[in-house]
């Protein structure tokens, strides 16, 4: 059996196998949003094919530190792709797909190479290429041909890069979609310079996006291990949706008694109307929509109830998100949301990820208060996540995740 991970404190092992099986599950689950389960797949599976390397597999046991991070057991996996994706059939292939076939590879490898490392660039301002230079790392053909004897998974993998491509191929109709709008006849050629770029970002933020999932992928069944937990079965959200949406209907209708007599005062007739027209919404299709009304109109709640009718009416989605650029307004909403759902028994179900509250974890968290530090512990684990129901976050913290300024590797999910 060829380990992935080793305890030697409790000669406990887990198999090459079973970890990468398992990150191959996880994979799938966190891509399904953007329709990329089998690339997900993909991905997971051979993410540390390397490991198979009989030097890697001495330096676990024998607990050899002095070459903690020196083996490379990330280019394995992404060297494999390379020979099964640019074979001999891939030059008898249409220009198209090879171009798409090319697009997919770089994906996947990018993920893979960079998934102890960090996201690196195919050419550097210099010229020079960090990423062929990983790829072209000493390549074994035995620890290749050892990881398959392990995992019997070539088959598997090359129907994966199948299905992989046509996804890549459906995505990219997405893209184009959305890049182009309804002008599909551009003449204009600094617009279509514009929609290039636009289109190239786009992959880069899917690129990121199947970076941080294996590493969250990763993490996530390397920590269930050494905690001896089982890995966390993907939950059904919709009764939570479905609990949180009775608590708002409660909470306006009792809000609405509260106050007989102004029912029908003007204000309130304009938060009746804000918040039917929010729930109307609610039932639309998954889009980008503006919500455009006076202060004090109610908006906090307006928009939360549509956020959950759309929850409730599409059962698959994972989270709610507001994004706030001020934290006098964020601290003013995320009281409110806390206090209208009644989550203090279900601080689960809500984060809060801006400074102000960060802080006051840290501050909390003092030496002799070991409550404290471990709150601060569990916080820090779901920041790094993202997981939660609802999240409330500040646009700074929300870009971080997309361009960290320090070298953090945060988890980016779309829902």
């Amino acid at each position: 059996m060829l380990l992935a991970h080793w305890d030697g404190k409790e000669h406990r092992a887990q198999s090459l196998k079973d970890h990468s099986e398992n990150v191959a599950r996880i994979m799938e689950e966190n891509c399904f949003s953007l329709g990329l389960t089998s690339t997900g797949r993909l991905i997971g599976l051979l993410h540390d094919a390397g490991k198979a390397n009989p030097v890697f597999q001495q330096y676990m046991l024998e607990n050899q530190t002095e070459k903690k991070g020196k083996i490379n057991h990330s280019a394995a996996g992404a060297q494999i792709l390379r020979k099964l994706f640019f074979g001999t059939e891939f030059w008898t292939m249409p220009k198209k797909q090879q171009q798409f076939r090319t697009l997919l590879f770089q994906l996947c490898s990018i993920a893979i190479l960079g998934h102890h490392r960090g996201l690196m660039d195919i050419y550097d301002p210099n010229g020079n290429s960090p990423f062929e230079r990983m790829l072209n790392a000493e390549e074994n053909q035995l620890v290749h041909d050892s990881f398959f004897n392990e995992l019997n998974c070539k088959e598997e993998i090359n129907q994966l890069i199948e299905k992989a491509q046509n996804e890549i191929i459906q995505l990219n109709t997405r893209i184009n979609i959305l890049v182009k709008g309804h002008s599909f006849e551009i003449n204009d050629d600094k617009l279509k310079k514009a929609k290039l770029e636009e289109g190239m970002f786009t992959y880069g933020l899917i690129e990121r996006f199947l970076f941080s999932s294996l590493i969250d992928s990763d993490r996530l069944d390397t920590a269930c291990f050494l905690d001896k937990k089982n890995i966390p079965v993907a939950e059904n959200r919709i009764e939570i949706w479905a609990e949180l949406q009775e608590r708002l209907n409660k909470e306006l209708l009792d809000l609405e008694k509260l106050n007989p007599s102004q029912a029908s005062s003007t204000l309130n007739q304009i938060r009746k109307r804000v918040s039917k027209s929010c729930l109307n919404a609610g039932n639309w299709p998954s889009g980008i929509y503006r919500l455009q009304s006076i202060t004090g109109s109610g908006k906090t709640l307006a928009s939360l109830r549509l956020a959950l009718q759309h929850a409730c009416n599409f059962p698959k989605t994972k989270h709610i998100i507001y994004v706030i650029p001020f934290l006098s307004i964020l601290l003013q909403n995320s009281q409110t949301i806390k206090e209208t759902l009644h989550l203090e028994e279900h601080s689960d179900w809500i984060l809060e990820h801006y400074s102000d509250f960060e802080n006051e974890l840290i501050n909390a968290s003092t030496d002799d208060n070991l409550q404290k530090q471990e709150e601060l512990q569990e916080y820090e684990l779901r920041t790094e996540r993202w997981d939660s129901p609802i999240i409330i976050t500040s646009l700074v913290h929300f870009m971080d995740t997309f361009f960290p300024q320090e070298k953090k590797m945060y988890a980016v999910f779309i829902s």
